[in-house]
C-alpha cells in the first residue's frame, strides 16, 4: 500500500497529528533552531571566558596583596580593589593594625566602609568587633555598644566577645 496508513481511532489519530505538526514545525523552523542553538554555545564560550578571566585577576591581586606590608598599603588596596577577594582580608588587617597603633578613626572608618559593601560577609561579624572597639575607644560608647550587639547577632565569636564588652560599656 502506498499512501497513509489507515488511522485506527481518535485518540491515535490526535497522536499522529501532533506529530506532523511537530515534523512540519521543525522544518519550518530549522534555521531559527539552528541560530538558537548556536546562541546558547557561543553565550556558554563567553561565560566560561569570563569566568576563567575572573579567576585570573584575583590570582593577580592576590599576588599583588602578598607583597603589601603596611596597613596604608593595604587600606588602599581594599579601598582601589573592591571586587578583589583579598581586599575582605586586607581591610580588616589594616583595621586591626591602625588598632594596634592608636589610629582609632581610621580604623573605625575601615570597618565602616567594609560594612557598607560587606554587611552579609562572614567577616562582617569581625568588621563589628574591631569596629566597636575602635568607637569604644574613641568614647562613643553608644555606638561601641550597637556593634558588640550586631557582632553577637552575627555569630558565636561576636557572642563571646560582646557579652564583657557589653558589661564593662554598662
Amino acid at each position: 500500500m502506498n499512501g497513509p496508513l489507515p488511522r485506527q481511532n481518535a485518540k491515535g489519530d490526535r497522536i499522529l497529528e501532533t506529530i506532523e505538526r511537530g515534523e512540519h514545525w521543525f522544518t519550518s523552523n530549522r534555521i531559527l533552531i539552528a541560530v538558537v542553538i548556536g546562541v546558547f554555545f557561543v553565550a556558554i564560550f563567553i561565560s566560561q571566558g569570563i569566568r576563567e578571566k575572573g579567576n585570573q585577576d584575583q590570582e593577580q591581586w592576590w599576588t599583588e596583596a602578598s607583597k603589601l606590608t603596611t596597613p596604608e598599603q593595604r587600606e588602599e588596596f581594599a579601598r582601589n580593589n573592591p571586587q578583589a577577594n583579598a581586599s575582605v582580608l586586607l581591610s580588616l588587617q589594616a583595621a586591626r593594625a591602625f588598632l594596634d597603633q592608636g589610629k582609632f578613626e581610621r580604623a573605625e572608618s575601615i570597618c565602616t566602609n567594609f560594612l557598607q559593601i560587606n554587611s552579609a560577609h562572614p567577616y562582617a561579624e569581625m568588621a563589628y568587633l574591631l569596629r566597636a572597639y575602635a568607637r569604644e575607644e574613641l568614647g562613643h560608647q553608644d555606638l561601641a555598644r550597637k556593634d558588640y550587639e550586631m557582632a553577637s547577632a552575627k555569630g558565636k565569636l561576636g557572642e563571646t566577645f560582646s557579652e564583657s564588652a557589653i558589661s564593662r560599656l554598662n
